[in-house]
């Protein structure tokens, strides 16, 4: 019988029963875990080279707490009013109060989106003993390094000390 293809959310495909699958990063994979019988399929993820992420690394994605303690308290008070942060008809009408729901809602997205990452992290190193990621995390990496640089560089011209009663 000929083997079944299909392409999936972007670049896959299913192989019959015990078909090896020769990725291009040079390993192979059996499709033994399959389940039983001739025309059975495993889907088969992406092909993706990917790269050991230095164990510093790991061990600071670990270490960081995302606490909601150390959030703005004005943040915290909309939350607690509106566990959704999603703006009423009548604060609909304020542009200011809507971009202010929106950068809450961000933080606390962005906030939830980390600790899912930390939480796959700590799976892998649990699981292997590191943890390896694809390009695309090592480019997100190198643009956010690349934008806290540009970042400091120019608030260094600016004297914040007035600003500060420390």
């Amino acid at each position: 019988m000929a083997v079944k293809a299909a392409v999936t959310a972007g670049d896959g495909c299913v192989l019959k029963h015990g078909q090896d699958l020769k990725e291009k990063n040079g390993t192979k994979r059996k499709a033994e875990e399959a389940p039983e019988g001739d025309e059975s399929p495993l889907k088969v993820c992406s092909i993706r080279k990917m790269t050991r992420l230095p164990q510093e690394e790991v061990d600071s994605i670990l270490a960081e707490e995302m606490d909601d303690d150390r959030l703005p308290p004005e943040y915290k008070a909309l939350k607690r009013h509106n566990p959704d942060l999603i703006p009423s008809p009548e604060e609909e009408m304020d542009e200011d109060v809507v971009s202010f729901y929106d950068v809450v809602r961000e933080f606390y997205e962005i906030g939830e989106d980390f600790r899912e990452f930390q939480a796959w992290v700590r799976a892998e190193y649990a699981k292997n003993g590191y943890v390896e990621v694809d390009d695309e995390y090592l480019r997100h990496q190198k643009e956010m390094e690349a934008m806290n640089e540009a970042r400091k560089e120019a608030l260094k011209g600016f004297d914040f000390s007035g600003l500060l009663d420390l």
